[in-house]
């Protein structure tokens, strides 16, 4: 389960599933890359390891942007509590009522930030859905599943098989 680094229980702001450590991040092992070479270099063969992917994001409250920042509550996502579905976000965040997009380049991760309501959504996209995909083939890792398909629109899903496809 290489997803869940940060959620309701986090008391700053942060990635869901970022794929690297990002710069000053203050858990250097809440990453995929640090879950997977800890499995590696305790002898799991990489054909044995399938990666965890979240169709989901997670938000919190905080009162200034970006990681790392103190959160002030958890945000109501669509399901589960704090979870917002995949399709969620496309209907109702990602492009839409302030919300706008940010990329941690090291992470390899998006998240959303609304500056007048002070809203930080931790989520994965095409494009970090990608980098997974990625990751999974050249480190001849045995698969990649998903938490929850239904949280989809098809377009990760669709950005996963072509990328594993190649």
């Amino acid at each position: 389960m290489t997803y869940d680094f940060s959620g309701a229980w986090s008391k700053e702001t942060n990635f869901n599933a970022p794929l690297y450590r990002a710069r000053d991040d203050p858990f250097p092992a809440n990453n995929v890359d640090a879950a997977v070479q800890t499995y590696l270099k305790a002898g799991v063969l990489p054909h044995k390891i399938t990666l965890g992917m979240p169709f989901y994001g997670r938000g919190w409250t905080t009162a200034s942007h970006g990681q790392s920042r103190p959160v002030s509550k958890t945000q109501p996502g669509a399901v589960s509590g704090t979870a917002y579905t995949y399709q969620n976000l496309l209907d109702k965040y990602i492009g839409k009522n302030n919300y706008e997009r940010y990329w941690n380049y090291g992470a390899k991760v998006p998240w959303l930030y609304n500056p007048a309501e002070r809203v930080f959504i931790t989520y994965e996209d095409p494009e970090s859905i990608g980098y997974k995909a990625e990751y999974v083939a050249d480190h001849y890792l045995g698969g990649a599943m998903i938490w929850h398909l239904s949280s989809d629109d098809g377009t990760l899903l669709k950005t996963l098989y072509e990328q594993l496809a190649q």
